[in-house]
């Protein structure tokens, strides 16, 4: 007697859902890493500008408009990649609830075939110490 738990196919349907999920979830986190680097790349070149502003603030006022387009324009990167950034946050959380649904329901089969899998060995050990006891009393009969 072997065991079969019949919701087999619904616990590997949720297995796949479930790692599907996590590699929609990682791909969502590694763009958001990128926007981040990308955002952190914008204001480390502004930083520089200001420095290289301070330095050599004199010696180069024509070089000051230039750097200062370059300074608004990374002022406008920088507010779209926050724009971005807030719209994959909202993603990484929806899809953090999906991951979270699927993996209770994932639990939820797990439980009920754990439990199964224990009422299967209870019954077998049941019906092994059946044969036993009826393979004694036959023992029994054929002595006397």
């Amino acid at each position: 007697m072997k065991f079969k738990f019949r919701l087999e196919k619904a616990s590997r349907f949720f297995d796949q859902r479930e790692m599907a999920k996590k590699l929609e979830l990682a791909n969502v986190m590694a763009q958001l890493n990128r926007l981040k680097m990308e955002l952190q790349k914008f204001e480390n070149e502004n930083r520089e500008v200001f420095n290289q502003n301070s330095r050599v603030q004199t010696v180069a006022a024509p070089w000051i408009k230039v750097w200062m387009d370059r300074v608004e324009a990374n002022l406008a990167d920088i507010k779209r990649v926050q724009t971005e950034i807030e719209s994959v946050l909202e993603i990484v959380e929806i899809k953090k609830m999906e991951l979270s649904a699927i993996s209770k329901r994932k639990k939820a089969l797990e439980k009920v075939k754990d439990k199964r899998l224990a009422e299967f060995k209870i019954q077998k050990s049941r019906a092994e110490q059946k044969k036993l006891d009826e393979n004694y009393q036959i023992l029994e009969l054929t002595k006397e």
